[in-house]
């Protein structure tokens, strides 16, 4: 009777299962900025900031998201830009201290960011001269007739702002290299004194085209056995040939690029000459290579 009851109790223990901590309930309060950044830009103050809409359990927001400026402790009436996750938002040129503050509100919860506090230098500068945009084989040349140093802005257009400048520059010069054939890139800049920027150049936008030839391909030769000829050549040292266009007594023999490294004709006849092109993505040809 003992042993039945033990088993009865043993088996209503093991139906109960084991039970854990209670998760906890999803936060519906929105993250916190981390950090606001302010700096004056020619006449005006720009406070900037990165934010992730996210809750504070790493949650993604879907609901409409409310931002409130206070500066000084008072709601400051602004616009606010964003590009992706950046956004900014201007204020009047001022010497004395201003302390700016975001509120985020996601329905009825909301996070504050922890101050940011700056005040203005009051310093000349001139607006700057149009960069010059230049296509090289390598990229983008961007070159910029200042002496002081520089912050260079890449934007997606011509009538883009951003905060984040892509690079500061002690040079005159700077090649982008990371580019994409008949894509379209975007520069301005601005100049940099005692820790101030002065206002924006003109932003200059350039399409990047192919306009340079490919090396030619090397060490042609000419093998003739049992009435066939056989083209060996050196493959053009351009990292951008997408194949060859051969000639026979300078007829083209094919239209579209071959990538190959030979060529076999079956009707050669004595005094026959061949000419190898190399082409390059953006159709550049390079010199012929002859071969007798």
């Amino acid at each position: 009777m003992i042993f039945r009851i033990l088993i009865i109790i043993a088996l209503f223990i093991a139906s109960c299962g084991v039970k854990g901590n209670p998760k906890p309930p999803p936060s519906n309060t929105p993250s916190p900025i981390t950090k606001l950044y302010a700096k004056q830009y020619g006449e005006k103050f720009i406070i900037y900031f990165q934010y992730t809409p996210t809750y504070k359990d790493g949650r993604n927001i879907e609901k409409p998201i409310n931002f409130k400026i206070y500066k000084d402790n008072k709601l400051f009436d602004t616009k606010i830009f964003n590009n992706q996750n950046y956004y900014w938002f201007s204020d009047s040129f001022s010497q004395k201290e201003s302390c700016y503050m975001v509120i985020i509100e996601v329905e009825k919860s909301k996070s504050a960011s922890k101050p940011v506090c700056f005040k203005g230098k009051k310093i000349e500068t001139q607006k700057p001269k149009e960069p010059n945009v230049e296509v090289i084989e390598e990229g983008l040349k961007i070159i910029i007739d200042e002496d002081n140093p520089v912050y260079l802005y890449k934007v997606e257009k011509e009538d883009t702002f951003i905060p984040i400048p892509y690079k500061k520059l002690t040079t005159k010069d700077y090649t982008y290299k990371d580019v994409q054939l008949n894509k379209t890139y975007c520069y301005y800049y601005t100049i940099i004194k005692d820790d101030i920027e002065s206002e924006k150049s003109q932003t200059v936008c350039k399409t990047f085209k192919d306009l340079f030839p490919p090396l030619a391909p090397e060490n042609g030769k000419l093998i003739i056995e049992n009435g066939n000829a056989t083209i060996i050549f050196d493959e053009s040292k351009s990292n951008d040939v997408i194949g060859y266009i051969f000639f026979k007594n300078d007829k083209k023999i094919n239209d579209i690029p071959i990538k190959t490294y030979y060529f076999e004709d079956k009707d050669y006849k004595p005094g026959d000459t061949y000419k190898v092109v190399a082409v390059d993505v953006g159709g550049n040809l390079s010199n012929p290579l002859e071969i007798r």
